[in-house]
């Protein structure tokens, strides 16, 4: 992860609760050895997970470099979730699909060889 963060720099803000809306640019008040603020003290952001201080209670949300990168990440984990489901939900090897097929795809997602 890139700590080259400034006071000015604007941040992607996300919330992990819809409610608090979809997400907004917020800019860098105070830049720390460990902690960020943005929006002149409204929220302190972990450096290294870029998640927001609950202050004794859970993150509320994190911090994203960009909207597009957190776009990214919203896209890459709906697709996972997608494959997830898939491959939940199918009971039987879909047709056509091989063992060497289903070894290279294992191989991509890092898992072990359980040959």
């Amino acid at each position: 992860m890139r700590n080259d963060f400034k006071v000015g720099d604007t941040v992607f803000l996300v919330y992990d609760e819809r409610r608090r809306g979809l997400g907004r640019e917020v800019q860098i008040t105070k830049v720390g050895r460990k902690w960020i603020d943005i929006n002149n003290g409204q929220h302190r952001i972990d450096r290294e997970t870029l998640r927001i201080d609950g202050r004794g209670y859970s993150s509320p949300g994190r911090v994203w470099r960009t909207k597009e990168e957190y776009e990214d990440h919203a896209k890459t984990s709906q697709l996972w979730s997608s494959l997830k489901r898939f491959v939940y939900d199918n009971h039987q090897i879909p047709q056509g699909v091989t063992k060497e097929k289903i070894l290279q795809a294992s191989a991509l997602l890092g898992m072990k060889d359980e040959q």
